[in-house]
């Protein structure tokens, strides 16, 4: 029972139940999916880096539950679908358990696979896979590239997956001015964006580049370097 048909399509019913909003198939009166809405920004997806609103894609889900230990537990399967198609196609599977988030018109999408995350991977806007879900973990697109991990080393790649930095590395940040933290055998230094070491990997740890300043740890040393890996005397922040 729902508690107010808001619109109407050939195909479609738009309905309100509660304070949640569904997608209605006119033909079998069965539910497709919710959309995901926000108090302030309603259906529409923001790009949390760019604050650009992408009006014709809605964040959607569907609700199921589950049972553990004896426990029913319900939890939500998210997808992606194209609001000016008027079947409202979802654009990739509903097996995320997050919602997805475009980060410069690209997303992270993780699928659930038999119970458990899968591989990781990118869409642009249109649903579109520009990298294949082949990595074991994948952060946010930072500077044009993104850190993943495969095979339990990390490295970089681009938007057309193709690696900039090998992957190599134990652990690495995200670039910031030009530079990433990257770790090797335990210890810290920092690489440009054609993966070459600028900063000499030896510091126990090292932090990011957010204004042309770093700081390092060296023993029980702290302290703050420029790009040059050269100590600056300052504080970093």
């Amino acid at each position: 029972v729902y508690d107010e048909f808001i619109q109407e399509s050939d195909l479609l019913w738009l309905v309100q139940q509660g304070e949640e909003y569904c997608i209605v198939d006119k033909n079998t009166g069965k539910e497709k999916f919710r959309i995901n809405f926000h108090p302030e920004r309603g259906f529409l997806v923001m790009d949390e880096q760019t604050k650009q609103s992408y009006e014709n894609l809605w964040i959607v889900y569907r609700k199921e539950t589950k049972d553990v230990n004896g426990k029913s537990y319900e939890s939500k399967r998210y997808s992606i679908v194209d609001s000016s198609n008027p079947q409202l196609t979802e654009l990739i599977p509903f097996e995320i358990d997050n919602i997805p988030q475009f980060h410069g018109g690209i997303a992270k999408i993780t699928l659930i696979e038999n119970g458990v995350y899968g591989k990781t991977g990118y869409i642009d806007t249109t649903g579109k896979w520009l990298i294949p879900r082949v990595y074991e973990f994948g952060g946010f697109f930072s500077e044009g590239l993104v850190k993943v991990r495969k095979n339990g080393r990390y490295g970089f790649i681009d938007t057309t997956n193709q690696t900039v930095v090998p992957f190599i590395y134990e652990m690495v940040s995200d670039f910031s001015g030009g530079l990433a933290a990257v770790q090797l055998n335990g210890k810290w230094g920092y690489v440009d964006k054609t993966g070459n070491t600028v900063i000499n990997i030896i510091y126990d740890q090292a932090f990011t580049f957010p204004n042309g300043k770093a700081t390092v740890q060296l023993g029980n040393d702290s302290f703050c370097i420029n790009k040059s890996g050269e100590r600056t005397g300052d504080r970093c922040r």
